[in-house]
């Protein structure tokens, strides 16, 4: 899409963005700070992305019209990502010590819980500054992770020329943690006040919405709004509503609607399902997904379900796929060699394991699949951001949840195609929900208008007009 907006008045207006890691080795924060970017850039600003840097990646680089500068990070990140990718003895040492490090140093700054870090705050900040200068930027907009990122903000020597937003794509207050702990929850909000008091704009998500509105924020209920994850819809198919039509009357009416383009058919044959993100012991485990997904398969031997993304939940995985998800299977209990597909994958049962890959490969996967799966968390009430990137989707959303308060169902809420799994339920009626849900959406898409009339704190078009009126207020 071209730069649509040349100039405002004779000058074309700049803005910088701050996350953590940005494309094309990116975080869920960077993602969405590279939609929130291209939908500036659309709008006709000069974007600048100020990310952090991986010793292999250039220090400035131009990314789709948006010019991205990257500074190294503390010693920890480096070491957490050498010990991904290689996995030796030595790596595995280097990042435990960091861990320990950086667990002691939040230990010693308690009262700035989370910070762990004060010099790269410091040095992020400098080199803020230093980018505004030689580009001659006054709009900033600073995002929750890293804190060195939200916290700089305390540290810039000529903030009051400057127009800030501090997106809060999380929060300090109403994580977990805060809940659970007293000292951590007062920690954060030592952090609201002070970064509440250098922002001129502050995003929260709209599930906090009756948090922030109480007395405790009163003095800010000026500078705040609502603003979920940025999401572009323009890549959901449209002419989408299926449900218990079939195929004949689906290409009748479309006959009759001539304006609906139609779907493209499926390059695959059988049902395919589709889980990114992490799995971890404890909070997301793969379990009760392999384990309904391994009583459908059996039934639906065409079936696939592909996973991607970090685990330490590999072996775990795959052994419940080898013994049908009949009973829970330690990593040290598999048994049998597990057959290789193409690079990283391995397949066994129908579930296909691809490990961390790069955002282009994820979307590729979520493009093609049928439906989406999505574990909740069962220690955090964080919002996770992939569950609004499958809604960007349109595509119909399996959800297995643990708890009441979980925030994706809230935002399901108004999902027109949506699964809501409860693990306690018994597996054969969680069995015959699936299969009814998933012969009932199967190709279904829910309608791009229906998502931004839905979904419009998420709409980065309709997020990038209410900053750049708050830019353009003098």
């Amino acid at each position: 899409m071209e730069n649509t907006i040349k100039a405002r008045g004779g000058v074309k207006r700049k803005v910088l963005l701050t996350t953590d890691f940005y494309l094309p080795n990116n975080s869920a924060n960077g993602l969405c700070i590279y939609r929130l970017a291209k939908a500036f850039w659309e709008y006709g600003y000069e974007v600048h992305v100020l990310a952090f840097r991986y010793p292999d990646e250039p220090e400035v680089e131009t990314m789709e019209g948006i010019t991205v500068h990257k500074i190294a990070p503390h010693r920890y990140f480096t070491a957490k990502r050498n010990f991904q990718k290689r996995r030796t003895f030595l790596a595995k040492a280097d990042y435990f010590l960091q861990v320990v490090w950086r667990r002691f140093l939040k230990m010693l700054f308690l009262p700035w819980f989370p910070m762990a870090y004060p010099g790269a705050v410091v040095k992020y900040a400098r080199k803020i500054e230093k980018i505004a200068k030689q580009e001659g930027i006054e709009n900033i907009i600073f995002s929750y992770n890293p804190l060195e990122s939200s916290a700089a903000v305390l540290f810039l020597r000529h903030a009051e020329s400057m127009k800030i937003v501090n997106c809060f794509l999380d929060t300090f207050t109403m994580t977990g943690r805060a809940r659970r702990y007293r000292l951590v929850r007062w920690a954060g909000r030592r952090w609201e006040r002070a970064l509440f008091e250098k922002s001129g704009r502050i995003t929260n998500f709209s599930l906090y919405h009756k948090h922030f509105a109480g007395k405790r924020y009163a003095r800010y209920q000026g500078k705040m709004a609502d603003m979920d994850v940025p999401l572009d819809f323009c890549e959901v198919p449209q002419g989408c509503e299926t449900l218990q039509k079939s195929e004949a009357l689906q290409k009748s009416e479309a006959l009759q609607k001539s304006e609906v383009p139609q779907e493209a058919a499926p390059s695959h044959a059988g049902e395919w399902f589709l889980y990114t993100g992490a799995l971890s012991k404890g909070d997301r485990e793969p379990y009760d997904m392999l384990r309904l997904f391994g009583a459908y398969y059996a039934s639906h031997s065409d079936a696939r379900l592909d996973i991607y993304g970090k685990s330490d939940q590999k072996d775990y995985a795959v052994a419940c796929g080898r013994d049908g998800i009949s009973k829970r299977v330690r990593p040290t209990r598999l048994v049998g060699k597990i057959t290789e597909g193409s690079g990283r994958q391995g397949r066994i049962g129908g579930v296909r394991w691809h490990g961390f890959c790069p955002m282009e490969e994820v979307l590729n996967g979520r493009r093609q699949a049928d439906f989406l799966v999505n574990i909740g968390s069962k220690k955090n009430t964080n919002v996770p951001s992939r569950i609004l990137e499958h809604i960007s989707t349109g595509k119909p959303i399996i959800h297995i949840y643990y708890r009441k308060d979980d925030p994706c169902l809230f935002y399901l809420k108004n999902y027109p195609y949506k699964l809501l799994i409860d693990p306690a339920q018994p597996l054969e009626e969680n069995l015959l929900k699936w299969e009814a849900f998933t012969k009932r959406y199967l190709h279904a898409r829910v309608p791009v208008k229906t998502l931004e009339e839905r979904y419009r704190k998420s709409c980065a078009k309709e997020i990038v007009k209410e900053l750049d009126a708050f830019f353009m207020d003098k």
